[in-house]
């Protein structure tokens, strides 16, 4: 059986009686109509692509995701990087 194939994995732990832990979300979704529900709203903003990356990444291990794309913009020779984050 290929190693890669999760699911063929799954059915022969189940035949076996071993069967596979099942996974949980990392985040609890709250639904309105059946429809995540977003809880929060965040907008981290540094003045480097570097400190943006790592904040962002802080965020997604507190349970945020990225919405969207990064915003930039510049002048005097400041730059500030934007990322919207939800959190559901």
């Amino acid at each position: 059986m290929d190693p890669v194939n999760t699911a063929g994995n799954n059915r022969a732990a189940a035949a076996n009686n071993t069967a596979a832990p099942a996974r949980r979300n990392a985040t609890r979704r709250v639904t309105r109509n059946g429809i995540n529900s977003v809880t929060r709203y965040i907008v981290v903003s540094e003045d480097s692509l570097k400190k943006l990356t790592d904040a962002v990444n802080h965020k997604i291990t507190r349970g945020y995701v990225p919405q969207g794309g990064v915003s930039m913009s510049g002048s005097g020779g400041y730059n500030s990087y934007r990322q919207a984050m939800v959190k559901y």
